[in-house]
């Protein structure tokens, strides 16, 4: 008798000479100490001997000098190891010889050992890594050869085999292509065909072929090919469950992949058969696969519906739907026998609303209560299936069919009815398609699921409280009697099932949703400290409905508040923030921010860990609640290193950082929601360092952190001018939020032009150095310039700066002792203004005509604005005449931005503003004019964009770029400049321009344009003629 070689026959053999002791010096000390060691590991490691069991037995395998027999009782020891011990398992899957070997001796061993060889690899492939594993060894052409032997337990272990190899599922594309080269269906229908197979194997092999029927390549023309159809015929009348219930499932499948396999079922005279296969004294698996069978056959042939119903078919499988209920079946098998004999059913009789409108008609006529409860089921059955196609075939209505439920309701009602008819009001309700057409279908499917679990009193109230809802007899509140549904509800959260409780939490839930008498009447019915366990131990859907609940208390009174939050629900809320779904987390964040009023150090510490941590992945939620905590924490918290409320903007300032998009961008919302509601946080160090970073995610290219970035980056400069040293950065960062204005996103390119300018171009104001203390005004006063603005501005406001900034001596115009002051109203409703006798308001850039320029633009952006509105909310507009306005716009603007480019190019500090805010206006424009009829709202959008930048850039150019021109150029270069704007204009497009610009201003401020271009439009008589006619 072979046995393994142990340290016993070793030792044996040392003391008979039999072992070869090798030459080696003595043992030193350190040697022996590591050898000791290594044993000990192993010992360690392996402490019952299997590992080194397992690999003996395949190392002896492997040695060619075994006898059959030999290997024989190798692999039987190999498999009790196998199946007796569970780290024996991956130490053969895990040895890189094993599979080999096992595979080898499949090949060419004797029966004995490839019949041990197949059951080993049968095992194996329990894990589909090893499946994988054994599939790709080359184990397939030796099944198939063991299972052609005549021998029949070879065949049984090859049939074994075979079938666990195959039960890769659709994902096994490995499989398939190895099934498909080896030609495995043929030889398999062959085996089959043969008839001399046992019933294990038949079972075995039509179970390999379901297998391979969803996987491998050409599988349904290789079965009509190899006479499948006669083969599953035979098979049928076998008896064995197994067998019968494959053949089931290979017939419904064929007969939907090839119609015309129905004319050969219908001939073999099967279909009485199959009916009999759904009656109950079959198996589960047979039943319902003989259902799915009835269900193709009855999909593709009239023919066959017309038999079914003939051999007494519509009853059978009316049964068979309410066969799950009857018989208390469990399982995937009893939902499979009920849906299909359901669609089988339907099929027969023109589609699913024809049988729910067929046996609801049939309950009034039925003649027993036994009778009644039947149809109620099939009803059921029939809701609980109903879909999409159904609906497109032909709509059932969900009233009639809940009023006809609701008939059943009578006094003394038999148990089974009233348990049928609820089942059939939950299926129904349970339906997403037939649900959403009837009123409070959540509160009713909640209801009817409370009463399929409550004991009878309880029962008995919730009906009442159903039939009220259904007749439409007031809200939930009033169906349930108001406080004492509350009661009754909460009296159930204790010691009730998962389930009733999860329906009594969701039905609170909709009370404190709907209506304000129920938060009260929870709190007064000692509702919170369940909820608050619910919480802690509830089931996923129950937790989040119980924050919820309390978010609805939190926010209703600040009482009831005080009670949640006394109640210690702040832990249990931030556990469900951790730990709970995406939805869990939400609702969470959002409960906590209604029940934190007030700076807590301990929540906020936990918050802030939550952020470091890897979980939750996404940190929205949480951002989201610190958010709320932070924007009431104590100013001198915020700033005091070490605190918790430090610590935490610290922390998502560094998120902004963080390697994850999402994180970055939700990180930068929060620290802008905070920022935007503290000015005091504006002011501080915390600002510029939340500034810096949001600047450096300005060079991402994803979208949403644009968008955010962007926001962030606004709420803190609302401040600027309070906090220096964000102004200082801001101004760094200028060209980064220029750039930013050509966002081809709307928000963000908003957001830039804003953020632009907002920006001052000169340093903040500082204070008076010595000596200009006693300094008087006429000292800044230089004639024939105005005021000495590279002297004041260091030290007034922006608006004083502007404000004399405007005020020029008049060289133009000839008048004495005139000084010439520009003005822009934001609202462009004047040109030109006069102020006394001496006194007169001019454009600073390039005289009246500029002023006018701008002017008419606006107003016109205005007007398409107002167009671009009435377009979008549906009124005519004329598209042809309203693009060509943005044309003719568009290419003024074009020429307007060429003669800034010259006129500028030497005054970077004016450049980079007009450049980038000129160009951004022309690309809007660009847009603005690729309009159609399915752009109404892009329109509207756009056009409010444009009138928006011309407001920002006309307010902009008043305070920032006109002084400087007017410091930078007197009035014959400014004249000139505006000259060389028209010049640029192509005469054609000239004399359509004047009259445009023209057509907007007063007699008054026309006869002051003129005036202005008769000082800027050169001497020559001609030209001048040319000019004014146009004007």
């Amino acid at each position: 008798m072979f046995r393994i070689k142990t340290e016993e026959d070793k030792d044996k053999k040392e003391r008979t000479g039999d072992v070869k002791i090798p030459d080696s010096e003595p043992p030193t000390p350190h040697s022996s100490a590591k050898m000791n060691l290594r044993d000990r590991t192993t010992s360690m490691e392996d402490p019952d001997g299997t590992l080194a069991n397992v690999a003996q037995c395949i190392e002896q395998l492997r040695q060619g000098s075994s006898s059959a027999q030999e290997r024989e009782n190798c692999l039987k020891q190999l498999l009790d190891l196998i199946e007796m011990r569970e780290n024996a398992f991956s130490a053969v899957g895990s040895h890189s010889q094993a599979v080999p070997v096992l595979v080898s001796l499949l090949r060419s061993g004797s029966l004995g050992v490839k019949i041990q060889a197949a059951t080993v690899l049968c095992s194996l492939c329990k894990e589909n890594e090893l499946r994988v594993k054994v599939l790709l060894g080359g184990c397939i052409p030796p099944l198939l050869g063991l299972l052609k032997s005549s021998s029949v337990e070879g065949q049984i272990a090859a049939a074994k085999t075979i079938y666990a190899v195959s039960e890769g599922g659709v994902k096994d594309h490995v499989g398939s292509k190895i099934f498909s080269t080896e030609g495995v269906v043929p030889v398999l229908w062959d085996q089959l065909r043969s008839g001399n197979k046992k019933g294990e194997v038949d079972g075995l092999l039509t179970g390999a072929l379901k297998n391979l029927s969803s996987t491998t390549e050409g599988f349904w023309s290789e079965t009509i090919r190899a006479g499948g159809m006669d083969v599953l015929v035979k098979l049928l009348t076998s008896g064995k469950a197994s067998t019968v219930s494959n053949v089931c499932f290979l017939l419904a499948c064929m007969m939907m992949e090839d119609a015309s396999v129905c004319s050969s079922v219908l001939t073999a005279d099967i279909t009485k058969q199959l009916l009999k296969l759904l009656g109950s004294g079959n198996e589960a698996s047979v039943r319902a696969e003989a259902a799915a069978a009835l269900k193709s056959l009855s999909a593709q042939s009239k023919e066959a519906k017309r038999e079914i119903a003939n051999s007494n078919g519509i009853p059978i499988l009316i049964n068979a739907t309410i066969a799950p209920s009857k018989e208390f079946m469990q399982g995937e098998y009893a939902q499979a026998l009920q849906e299909n004999a359901m669609c089988a059913l339907a099929n027969i009789s023109g589609g699913l609303s024809y049988v729910i409108s067929s046996l609801g008609q049939s309950l009034e006529s039925c003649s027993s209560p036994a009778q009644t409860a039947d149809t109620l089921g099939a009803l059921a059955s029939a809701l609980m299936i109903y879909d999409g196609k159904a609906e497109t075939t032909r709509a059932s209505d969900p009233l009639v069919i809940e009023q006809t439920l609701l008939k059943q309701f009578k006094p003394r009602l038999p148990f089974l009815v009233q348990e049928r008819t609820i089942e059939a009001l939950a299926s129904l309700y349970g339906n997403s398609i037939l649900a959403v057409k009837l009123s409070n279908s959540d509160a009713k499917r909640l209801l009817v699921g409370l009463v399929t679990m409550a004991a009878n009193e309880v029962q008995d109230e919730l009906v009442k409280a159903l039939l009220l809802l259904c007749n439409h007899e007031g809200s939930l509140w009033h169906a349930l009697q108001g406080r004492e549904g509350i009661q009754l509800l909460i009296s159930l959260l204790g010691l009730s099932s998962e389930q009733q409780q999860e329906c009594a939490v969701a039905l609170l839930c909709l009370l404190s949703n709907e209506n304000d008498e129920s938060k009260w009447a929870i709190t007064a019915a000692g509702g919170i400290p369940p909820l608050v366990q619910i919480l802690e131990t509830g089931s996923a859907k129950a937790r989040e409905d119980s924050a919820t609940i309390l978010r609805n208390l939190c926010n209703h009174s600040e009482d009831i508040r005080a009670c949640v939050e006394s109640a210690d629900a702040v832990p249990a809320l931030l556990w469900l923030l951790k730990n709970g779904s995406s939805n869990g987390k939400e609702i969470a964040a959002k409960t906590l921010n209604h029940l934190i009023h007030k700076s807590d150090t301990a929540t906020i510490s936990q918050l802030t860990a939550l952020l470091t941590s890897d979980l939750p992945e996404s940190k929205m939620y949480v951002l989201d609640a610190l958010k709320s905590m932070l924007s009431v924490v104590p100013f001198s918290d915020m700033l005091r290193e070490g605190s918790a409320s430090n610590d935490a903007v610290e922390t998502m300032i560094k998120l902004m950082s963080s390697a994850k998009e999402e994180t970055q961008a939700n990180s930068a919302s929060a620290l802008a929601a905070i920022f935007q509601t503290r000015k005091d946080l504006r002011e501080s160090a915390l600002a510029l360092k939340t500034l810096l970073s949001a600047i450096k995610l300005l060079h991402v290219d994803s979208e949403k952190i644009l968008v955010e970035s962007s926001r962030c980056m606004a709420a803190i400069l609302l401040s600027i001018k309070e906090n220096r040293d964000v102004a200082i950065a801001a101004r760094e960062a200028l060209p980064t939020l220029v750039s930013l204005a050509n966002s081809s996103v709307l928000e963000v390119a908003e957001q830039g032009m804003w953020l632009s300018g907002q920006v001052p171009l000169e340093s903040a104001i500082i204070d008076l150095p010595e000596g200009f203390e006693n300094i008087t005004a006429r000292e800044l006063w230089v004639d024939g310039g105005g005021w000495d603005l590279t002297r004041i501005a260091p030290f007034v406001s922006e608006e004083t700066r502007q404000e004399l900034a405007a005020v020029v001596v008049d060289t133009i115009t000839g008048a004495q002792d005139r000084l010439e002051v520009y003005v822009t109203c934001e609202t462009a409703s004047c040109l030109l203004l006069k102020k006394s006798n001496n006194m007169k308001f001019e454009a600073a850039r390039g005289g009246g005509g500029g002023v006018a320029w701008r002017l008419h633009q606006q107003r016109e952006l205005e007007s398409l604005h107002r167009l671009g509105i009435e377009f979008a909310t549906g009124h005519h507009v004329d598209l042809c005449l309203l693009r060509e306005r943005y044309r003719f716009l568009r290419s003024i603007y074009k020429h307007h931005c060429n003669a800034d480019d010259e006129c500028f190019e030497d005054m970077k500090c004016i450049a980079a503003y007009v450049y980038y805010e000129e160009k951004l206006l022309s690309v809007l424009l660009n847009s603005a004019t690729e309009i159609d009829e399915s752009h109404r709202r892009k329109l509207s959008s756009s056009t409010g964009a444009l009138k928006t930048s011309v407001s920002q850039h006309l307010a902009k150019e008043q305070k920032q770029v006109f002084p400087l021109l007017i410091e930078k150029f007197k009035h014959k270069e400014q004249a000139y400049i505006v000259w060389r704007f028209l010049c640029s204009i192509p005469v054609n497009m000239l004399a359509v321009f004047l009259p445009w610009l023209a057509s907007s201003i007063s007699i008054d401020e026309s006869k002051e344009l003129q005036k202005c271009l008769s000082k800027i439009v050169p001497g020559e008589k001609l030209l001048q003629q040319v000019i004014f006619t146009w004007l």
